[in-house]
């Protein structure tokens, strides 16, 4: 009897250990260049997200259309973190600009230009597609009104089934979006001092 009980507590013990979490990153993308040429500096965010995704946990489309918060696939930082630090290395990687750099930055004064991001859609569909929409705006030291302003948004198509696979190409569509902001006025950080559009 006191066999049964003991193997009954261990098949009881195995049956509520937890699943060990996976953790995922938005590394960025872009290769890094020969070398990088110094200009005015950018701060990328404050990064702003709908609150239904702001989580530890990644939030998954599943094929129903339901979401799942997924308690063990996580983010290895806070999302608006990760998303600043993809899109700032991205941004400074294609431009070639070496005063790129991530919101938060207790210790940095304040930057030249800084760009903020209005996530409107972030977007998780494992074996189907990942998707991006996000407002931005450019502003400069010292203006009130933002320089420039515009919205991205792109979907990108997932070939594996897995979680990392979604995660890359949500990783791709920030690198994307990188190229995009790159091409809109990064020429123009590099070259001007601050505020001289």
């Amino acid at each position: 009897m006191k066999c049964r009980f003991a193997l009954l507590a261990v098949l009881m013990l195995v049956g509520c250990a937890s699943v060990p979490a996976t953790f995922h990153d938005l590394a960025a993308i872009a290769p890094a260049p020969g070398e990088l040429t110094s200009g005015a500096s950018l701060l990328v965010g404050p990064v702003t997200l709908p609150a239904g995704v702001d989580h530890p946990q990644l939030v998954l489309e599943q094929p129903d259309g339901r979401l799942l918060l997924a308690e063990e696939q996580r983010w290895v930082a806070s999302l608006p973190r990760l998303l600043a630090q993809a899109v700032a290395l991205d941004l400074s990687r294609q431009s070639g600009l070496g005063t790129v750099y991530a919101w938060p930055q207790p210790g940095l004064a304040q930057t030249d230009f800084s760009l903020l991001l209005d996530v409107r859609v972030f977007r998780l569909a494992p074996g189907k597609e990942a998707e991006l929409e996000a407002g931005w705006r450019l502003l400069a030291k010292g203006r009130d009104r933002p320089l420039l302003t515009g919205v991205f948004h792109a979907r990108e198509a997932v070939t594996g089934g897995q979680v990392s696979d979604v995660v890359k190409a949500q990783a791709r569509l920030l690198d994307r979006l990188a190229q995009f902001l790159s091409a809109k006025f990064c020429e123009q950080i590099r070259l001007s001092p601050a505020g001289a559009f």
